[in-house]
């Protein structure tokens, strides 16, 4: 799995400005966020969800909890198609 420290590596360029450029801030060149974003595509790297969350405070999951399933209950698509979501 390729970590946005990797990505830094690749571009010479620190962390915090990595961040900043795959994240579209104004503060740095359209070149600087082009040549990020496209060694990021190279190197397949994929954001981190869960880190985005934490750093942001704004959590973006939600936990599920289910007792007393029943034989009807688990072959209900509907139900457990809406906890995939």
């Amino acid at each position: 799995m390729v970590k946005l420290v990797d990505v830094a590596k690749a571009c010479g360029l620190s962390v915090s400005q990595t961040s900043r450029a795959l994240n579209g801030r104004q503060d740095v060149s359209e070149e600087t966020k082009r040549r990020v974003s496209q060694t990021a595509a190279a190197m397949g790297y994929v954001k981190n969800l869960t880190a985005q969350t934490l750093s942001a405070k704004k959590p973006m999951q939600l936990a599920v909890v289910v007792t007393g399933v029943s034989e009807q209950t688990e072959n209900s698509s509907f139900f457990f198609g809406l906890c995939r979501e």
